[in-house]
C-alpha cells in the first residue's frame, strides 16, 4: 500500500511541475540616438502602434540614457516612431518581436 501511495504521490507531483506553462513573452529595448552623432537622447517619446485591435497606441518615454524598455505579449513585426522631446526631431525603426528574447534597436533621429 506504501508502494502505491508514493508512486500516486510521485505522478502527481510530476504531472503538476509539467503542467506549469508561463506565457511568451516579447521583450525589446529601444536606444534614441541623433543621426549625426550618436549621442543618446533622454526624454525622447517612442510611439508603439497597437498589434490587435484591442489594443491602444502606447508611448513610452526613453531614460537620462536615451534607452526605453518594452515587453509585448503576443508576436509582431512593428514600426515604431521616436520623436525628441520638443517634437523637432523624428525617426523610425522596424522590429520584430521574438518569443522571451529582448529584441534590440536603435531609432536614429534627424
Amino acid at each position: 500500500m506504501k508502494r502505491l501511495f508514493t508512486l500516486i504521490l510521485f505522478i502527481s507531483i510530476f504531472a503538476s511541475m509539467s503542467c506549469k506553462h508561463e506565457d511568451p513573452t516579447y521583450p525589446m529595448k529601444i536606444y534614441v540616438k541623433l543621426e549625426n552623432t550618436e549621442a543618446p537622447v533622454p526624454n525622447s517619446k517612442i510611439v508603439i502602434p497597437p498589434v490587435t485591435k484591442q489594443e491602444d497606441t502606447t508611448y513610452i518615454t526613453t531614460n537620462e540614457s536615451g534607452v526605453a524598455s518594452y515587453t509585448f505579449k503576443l508576436p509582431a513585426i512593428i514600426e515604431l516612431h521616436a520623436f525628441s522631446p520638443d517634437y523637432t526631431m523624428a525617426g523610425e525603426v522596424m522590429v520584430r518581436l521574438k518569443e522571451d528574447e529582448t529584441v534590440v534597436k536603435t531609432i536614429y533621429i534627424k
